[in-house]
């Protein structure tokens, strides 16, 4: 399996750009191997550090067979054009108000995938100054659903209200 569907079938297996990050330095790894005298299991060795989904399926495109000097530039050119792939892949900018652990990660990026676009990846964010909900950038687009803009709106409501008694 090789080119959009690997990409494709990747894509549905990482939920953030962290994700993406090590798997690029993996096949970055996996890559240099190449010239470096590993054996075939030292090189399966090295996509193992990753999740085991992912491990598998990248172990089954480029590590299965033994890596020779016949089919090593195929190889590394395939490389080439999935990690070019997934350095521009889509992504959602979520900025929360706490540090979110690896089952809400879960949740948020399975909900994405499943309602606005598969391949799109979470790059999460955290700033405890907006108190509450999030600040989410995709395509462009800006949107502020957090606490901290709902008081600062209200704040101002009763501000002018104030002011207008005062006035």
């Amino acid at each position: 399996m090789q080119g959009p569907a690997l990409y494709d079938q990747l894509t549905t297996l990482l939920r953030t750009t962290t994700d993406v990050s090590s798997v690029l330095l993996c096949l970055e790894e996996f890559a240099a191997s190449f010239y470096s005298g590993k054996t075939h299991e030292e090189q399966q060795q090295i996509l193992k550090k990753l999740s085991p989904q992912v491990s598998v399926l990248l172990t089954e495109a480029f590590a299965k067979e033994l890596i020779t000097p016949e089919n090593q530039i195929r190889i590394k050119r395939q490389i080439d054009e999935l990690t070019d792939k997934l350095r521009t892949s889509k992504k959602l900018q979520m900025t929360l108000a706490f540090q979110p652990d690896e089952e809400t990660i879960t949740i948020f990026s399975n909900w994405i995938k499943k309602n606005v676009a598969q391949d799109l990846l979470l790059e999460l964010h955290f700033d405890k100054s907006i108190v509450g909900g999030a600040v989410i950038i995709a395509g462009g687009e800006y949107r502020d659903y957090s606490v901290r803009k709902n008081l600062s709106n209200r704040f101002q409501i009763q501000r002018d209200e104030i002011m207008g008694l005062l006035g």
